[in-house]
C-alpha cells in the first residue's frame, strides 16, 4: 500500500499497520490541524466502529479500512450527504471490480448480491454556528474472502467483493479507484446532484422494513428516498413518517 498514487490533487495517505480504528485516529489527527484530504489505511484494526456503536470486522488481509479527513464548507444539516456521496462511490467501484449487482441500504452499506460487503460511517466536528469544523469519513470494504471465514454472527449477511483471498495489486488498485471516485463528487456534496443515482440504488425502497430504535423493531414499508437522502415510510397504522437518521433491516417474511 505504500506505493499507491491517485490521481486527486492534494490527497495524502497515511498507512500504518494496527490501530484500534482508522476514525479515532483520523480525529485525532484532524483536532491537531492536519490538511484535508488525509487518508489513513490501515492493514487491521482491532476495534473498528460502524454506525449506532456496532462493531466492524476488520481482520488483516481482508479488507480495505480507511478514514479520509475532510474540512467541507457545509452545516451540520448538509452531513448527511458526505455518507450518501461516499455510498455512491463506493458502489460504483464495487460494481466495477465485482461486476454484481450492488445496492445501497439507507443510509450507508453496501450489499453485493443481498450480502453486506462495504460499511460508511461519517463523523462530524460541528461549531458553534452549525458549519462544519472537519468531518472524518470512514469506509471499510470486505475485499477478499477471510481466511477462515467470516464470523458465525455475520457469515449468513457478510460478503467479499472478490471471490478470491488476499491480492495486494487488486487492493491497491481498488482504493486507488474509490479514492479518486469520491473525490470527483466531492466538489458538489450538499447540491443533491447525485440523489438520483442514490435512488436508483436503494436495496429497501418499496420493500417491509423494521426501524431500529431503542432496542426495538418497528414494521413499517420503505416508500421513498426524499430530496434530502431522508427515508419515507408507512408504518403498520397508516401513519406516515420521514427518517433522517437511525437504522432500518429488512424484514425477512
Amino acid at each position: 500500500m505504500n506505493h499507491i498514487k491517485v490521481k486527486t490533487a492534494g490527497v495524502s495517505i497515511i498507512n500504518i499497520d494496527t490501530c484500534a480504528s482508522t476514525n479515532t485516529l483520523a480525529k485525532e489527527y484532524a483536532e491537531n490541524g492536519t490538511s484535508e484530504k488525509t487518508v489513513i489505511i490501515a492493514k487491521m484494526q482491532t476495534g473498528g466502529r460502524g454506525r449506532m456503536g456496532r462493531s466492524f470486522f476488520s481482520p488483516e488481509n481482508t479488507g480495505l479500512y480507511m478514514s479520509i479527513i475532510l474540512r467541507p464548507a457545509l452545516t451540520s444539516d448538509k452531513a448527511l450527504e458526505i455518507t450518501t456521496a461516499a455510498a455512491v462511490a463506493a458502489a460504483r467501484i464495487i460494481e466495477r471490480a465485482c461486476k454484481s449487482d450492488v445496492k445501497i441500504k439507507w443510509v450507508n452499506d453496501i450489499y453485493k448480491n443481498g450480502k453486506k460487503v462495504c460499511g460508511i460511517l461519517t463523523e462530524a466536528s460541528v461549531n458553534t454556528d452549525s458549519s462544519i469544523n472537519y468531518a472524518v469519513l470512514g469506509i471499510g470494504v470486505n475485499l477478499f474472502k477471510p481466511q477462515n471465514g467470516f464470523p458465525d454472527d455475520i457469515s449468513s449477511i457478510a460478503d467479499s467483493v472478490y471471490d478470491c483471498g488476499y491480492n495486494e495489486e487488486l487492493k491497491n488498485e481498488f482504493t486507488v479507484m474509490l479514492i479518486d471516485e469520491f473525490f470527483s463528487i466531492y466538489p458538489i456534496i450538499g447540491q443533491n446532484s447525485f440523489v438520483s443515482e442514490y435512488r436508483s440504488r436503494s436495496l429497501i425502497t418499496g420493500r417491509d422494513i423494521y426501524i431500529l430504535s431503542d432496542d426495538k423493531k418497528i414494521p413499517a414499508k420503505a416508500d421513498a428516498i426524499g430530496d434530502d437522502y431522508s427515508l419515507h415510510v408507512t408504518l403498520d397504522d397508516g401513519s406516515k413518517r420521514v427518517l433522517n437518521s437511525g437504522d432500518v433491516s429488512i424484514k425477512v417474511k
